[in-house]
């Protein structure tokens, strides 16, 4: 498989408005590709994952069929990079990354713009969930019992009666979800919840 590297060459155009001898025109499309190449490596750098290794190559290509010595063409290209980019999110993401905008493939700096904005993606990706300190944990274990009303009781014809027992249920769902965020085990859960029934209106949200 030919290797390419995503990002095309300096307009031939655009270089010909600049000069009109073919020596110059040369020179400024060599410039371009070098320190575009230049940027390519930085982005490499971070995330080398987006160079797949020989072997990777001629699994996906013998798992599309290809031949072992089959020139791919653009078609085949794309096939190849949407086989690859549902087993390597960062590749996939790049990819897409450089199509959604000219400016990624026509810049100097272009792989570099893909990389800030492969960041920005994987980082929305992996950002984590809010984490409930022991305080905010029994904290907020307080205000579901208000509003749950958990422990609620009545006497009817002389026997008692327990209300809210799905509430219940799903207050300790919760509460077990919560300190799983925290990072909590549910030992320290119930020793907390323990301690709260120890305490003089604690139930009631006093505290």
């Amino acid at each position: 498989m030919k290797r390419r590297n995503g990002f095309k060459e300096l307009n031939i155009e655009a270089a010909s408005k600049k000069s009109d001898n073919t020596d110059d025109k040369q020179k400024i499309l060599d410039d371009f590709i070098k320190k575009q190449n230049e940027s390519k490596a930085k982005l490499i750098a971070k995330y080398p994952e987006l160079v797949p290794s020989k072997e990777k190559i001629a699994e996906i290509r013998t798992r599309l069929g290809f031949a072992p010595n089959k020139q791919l063409d653009q078609a085949d290209i794309d096939k190849f990079n949407a086989e690859l980019g549902k087993e390597n999110e960062t590749y996939r993401l790049c990819i897409e990354i450089a199509r959604s905008d000219p400016k990624y493939l026509e810049s100097i700096n272009g792989p570099e713009l893909v990389m800030e904005e492969l960041e920005k993606r994987l980082a929305a990706k992996t950002s984590k969930p809010k984490t409930f300190t022991e305080e905010e944990l029994e904290a907020e274990i307080a205000r579901r019992k208000r509003l749950d009303g958990e422990g609620v009781s009545s006497t009817h014809g002389g026997k008692k009666v327990e209300t809210n027992q799905k509430e219940k249920s799903e207050l300790r769902q919760m509460q077990e979800r919560a300190a799983k965020k925290a990072g909590i085990s549910l030992e320290e859960l119930d020793k907390s919840i323990e301690r709260r029934k120890n305490i003089k209106g604690a139930d009631s949200g006093d505290v």
